[in-house]
């Protein structure tokens, strides 16, 4: 002789697999939202970007890429550009570059469509303009 949970197993079963599902679905659009508020400031960063301040002749640009990688230039006058790659990453408001030199850390006080303002950890301010997309800095 059957048993209620015998009778009604497939329901059970389907209510739990639904369930699952909703749980699930939950999760991934909790994640997604998160997903969003990074993907904010990453699509304003992502781009090419040149220091305002000319140091000596030498020119920085810096292109940070969807990917999390950067490229970095120092350019002098008359000789080939150096470049320096490393990764990203934004936490809050500080933004993160690791690269062979080492790990840095600066915080951001203005980011827009056309200028990138941070504070170095020792306090100093940098200002980069963006660029246009198909600006070659080789």
């Amino acid at each position: 002789m059957p048993t209620t949970f015998h009778k009604h197993r497939s329901h059970i079963v389907s209510m739990l697999f639904l369930l699952l599902l909703i749980v699930f679905d939950g999760c991934r659009n909790a994640h997604n939202q998160n997903d969003l508020k990074k993907t904010y400031k990453e699509s304003l960063i992502s781009s090419k970007w040149k220091l305002r301040e000319v140091d000596s002749g030498i020119e920085y640009f810096i292109e940070f890429r969807d990917s999390l990688y950067i490229a970095q230039y120092y350019r002098e006058q008359e000789k080939f550009p150096k470049m320096y790659p490393g990764e990203w990453s934004i936490n809050g408001d500080t933004l993160f570059i690791n690269d062979k030199r080492g790990n840095f850390s600066s915080l951001f006080l203005t980011l827009n469509d056309s200028v990138m303002i941070l504070q170095r950890t020792d306090s100093v301010v940098i200002i980069f303009d963006r660029l246009s997309d198909d600006f070659k800095i080789l």
